[in-house]
């Protein structure tokens, strides 16, 4: 996510001003502002000219900019720069949907209480509602908040991304976790899908991780990798949900199919994470599909009779 200040410059620079413009109209020291303009200038916010030793600060169309003028836009009452802190960017990232504070807290290094203090704020400010006492969501008019949410994950992973592997593509992106869709071997920009098994947080997961269970499989795409300030750990049910975020057709459910029966999946855990990697019918059906023996309304899955010969094959047990 990014600093307050950030979006105090992103909303002052709407259009070109100078620093000591902006440094005016937001009330911080020109030296910050040229600091803060600078570091936005490195990450793509924005860019800055100087003529005759005055500096102008020039916001850069991006995805960023975009959702934030959008949010501004239909919610002109509320001082965005001051609301978001970096952590209502990241609790608002779950309120699109409907979550629990505990829930919110299992995906999030920030304490419950501190999060519990998030959500009641902007329940008191009319911004957040509960369904039921326990579950949030955001009032449908603050929607726009989830998705400025979810665009500064992606800009925030793409930033790390961007120095490890150049051209690598987010498949998915949450405040504190990412999958990440790297090409095999040594691309044109010089790196190699190896470097992010060797950065820190980083892990291969889909179905080239399926080998750490004896199950070899032609990959068939792109490596993935999947980054985490949580946890160095990935689960099958992880690995079954990040095989699927590529794409929903037969031989990826197979393969999803086959790693959970090997492995005895927890089904409970497998559902919270459809809810989280927002894909809760594909859960739902792999679940019911595995219990009810292939019975499932869903035509990009394999037959029952189609899947055992598989598990055969692949000497995996019923």
């Amino acid at each position: 996510m990014i600093p307050q200040t950030q979006l105090t410059i992103l909303e002052a620079a709407s259009s070109p001003k100078t620093i000591s413009t902006i440094s005016h109209s937001t009330e911080l020291d020109p030296e910050q502002v040229q600091h803060i303009a600078t570091t936005m200038e490195t990450t793509g916010l924005v860019e800055l000219t100087t003529t005759n030793q005055t500096v102008t600060v020039r916001r850069r169309r991006t995805p960023v900019s975009e959702s934030f003028d959008q949010l501004c836009i239909e919610a002109t009452h509320i001082d965005f720069p001051e609301l978001l802190t970096p952590l209502v960017q990241r609790v608002c990232w779950f309120l699109d949907r409907t979550f629990t504070i505990r829930e919110i807290s299992r995906y999030l290094h920030d304490p419950i209480e501190k999060i519990e203090d998030t959500v009641d704020m902007l329940q008191r400010r009319a911004i957040v509602m509960s369904t039921d006492g326990e579950q949030y969501t955001l009032h449908p008019s603050m929607k726009r908040l989830a998705d400025l949410s979810h665009t500064l994950s992606r800009y925030k992973h793409s930033q790390h991304i961007e120095q490890l592997a150049p051209g690598a593509y987010i498949l998915w992106a949450s405040p504190c976790e990412a999958v990440v869709s790297a090409r095999d071997g040594r691309s044109d920009d010089g790196y190699q899908y190896t470097d992010f098994e060797n950065a820190s947080g980083w892990s291969l997961t889909g179905i080239g991780a399926f080998q750490n269970y004896d199950l070899k499989f032609l990959l068939g795409h792109q490596p993935l990798f999947h980054y985490s300030e949580l946890t160095d750990t990935l689960t099958v049910e992880q690995l079954a949900c990040h095989t699927l975020m590529t794409g929903r057709d037969l031989r990826r459910a197979k393969y999803a199919l086959v790693l959970l029966t090997k492995t005895g999946f927890n089904a409970d855990k497998l559902e919270q994470l459809g809810k989280y990697y927002d894909m809760p019918d594909i859960t739902q059906a792999l679940s019911t599909y595995i219990e009810n023996k292939g019975e499932v309304d869903v035509n990009w899955f394999p037959s029952w009779q189609g899947y055992c010969d598989v598990l055969e094959q692949y000497d995996v047990s019923i």
